[in-house]
Order: C-alpha cells, then sequence, then structure tokens
C-alpha cells in the first residue's frame, strides 16, 4: 500500500491537490480553473511519484515507468475536462458537450 509519507512538503503538496480537485469541481470561474487544473494535475503526479519513492523505495526503472504513466494519465485528464460556456461548471464526460445538463434543460 501506498501512503504519504510523513515528510511535510509531500503533505503540503497532497493538501493542495486536494484543494485544487475541490476548486476545479465546484468553481464556476473558468479563467482561474484553467490555471489550477494544470498545476493540480503536476502536483498529483508528483505527489504519487514521490510516495511511491520515499513509501516503497522503488528501484529507478520502476520510477521512470510510473512516471510515464502519470505523464499520460494527466494528458489524458487535462484533454477530457472541460467546462460548460454559460455557467462555467466542470465536465468530465466524453462527450464534447458546450452546455451542463442543468444549463442544456434550459434552453
Amino acid at each position: 500500500m501506498v501512503s504519504v509519507p510523513r515528510i511535510p512538503g509531500l503533505q503540503v503538496a497532497f493538501g493542495l491537490t486536494l484543494a485544487g480537485i475541490v476548486f476545479t469541481v465546484y468553481s464556476r470561474n473558468v479563467r482561474v480553473k484553467r490555471v489550477v487544473l494544470p498545476v493540480t494535475i503536476v502536483l498529483f503526479s508528483v505527489v504519487w511519484l514521490e510516495s511511491l519513492r520515499h513509501g516503497a523505495g522503488a528501484p529507478t526503472a520502476v520510477l521512470v515507468v510510473f512516471a510515464l504513466i502519470l505523464i499520460a494519465n494527466g494528458i489524458a485528464v487535462y484533454r477530457r475536462i472541460h467546462y460548460c460556456t454559460r455557467c462555467g461548471r466542470t465536465l468530465q464526460e466524453g462527450r464534447r458537450r458546450k452546455l451542463c445538463k442543468q444549463c442544456a434543460a434550459l434552453s
């Protein structure tokens, strides 16, 4: 099991990751979300990689493969998430809808 090691900087990064996820899901400010989302994805990846490195003591080859997987995951997440053009809600569906269900029902 991988857990966040008791390293203060890593725990702060984990807390910022959680805050970024909550902000991205609940905020309606798309301009700020476009800045927060990439930072959150990078912090998420760093926390997982460092947790694996410190907690499990994984060899370098495993860390490189895991880093490549995290990069591919980050790119996929960034491409999948988009925002409602009317209200700014975060949409995570596979389809490229421009409006969320609530705004689509109003029009």
